[in-house]
């Protein structure tokens, strides 16, 4: 957690919690110099607040302009919205569960969900990071 609450401190993000919808977890706001991550109040546990608050940077750092928009109607619309989740989602995994430290439990062979808690991430991030070409083709 340390590591994402520095880069917050070095990009100037400030981090807020509010009571937010329940199909909202987080969402990252730029308004001309100022930028926020907000997250939910109900995030159940710190492994679900470090995915988040790493998806969330995710799209501080892979998005240009409007990255994310609560309001899609079209399917072009949609579409990108996809598009966008599934960067700031590699983005988390890849920062999260670093490559070589990722192959040599592997390599060890460490069970699954104990893949989870070393890294301390989501079943859902362990598994869109495996799934990644520089660690798949291992």
């Amino acid at each position: 957690m340390d590591k994402l609450i520095k880069i917050l401190e070095i990009e100037n993000i400030k981090l807020i919690f509010l009571d937010l919808p329940t199909y909202l977890k987080g969402i990252f706001v730029s308004s001309n110099k100022e930028k926020f991550i907000i997250l939910s109040n109900t995030l159940p546990d710190n492994q679900h607040l470090r995915v988040t608050l790493a998806h969330e940077l995710g799209h501080y750092f892979t998005c240009l302009g409007d990255c994310v928009s609560l309001s899609c109607t079209t399917h072009t619309c949609r579409f990108f919205a996809t598009l966008n989740e599934a960067k700031a989602d590699r983005w988390a995994a890849k920062f999260l569960i670093p490559r070589e430290e990722l192959l040599e439990c592997m390599r060890k062979e460490m069970p699954f969900y104990e893949l989870v808690q070393y890294f301390q991430v989501t079943p859902e991030l362990l598994k869109i990071r495996v799934g990644m070409s520089d660690v798949s083709t291992y």
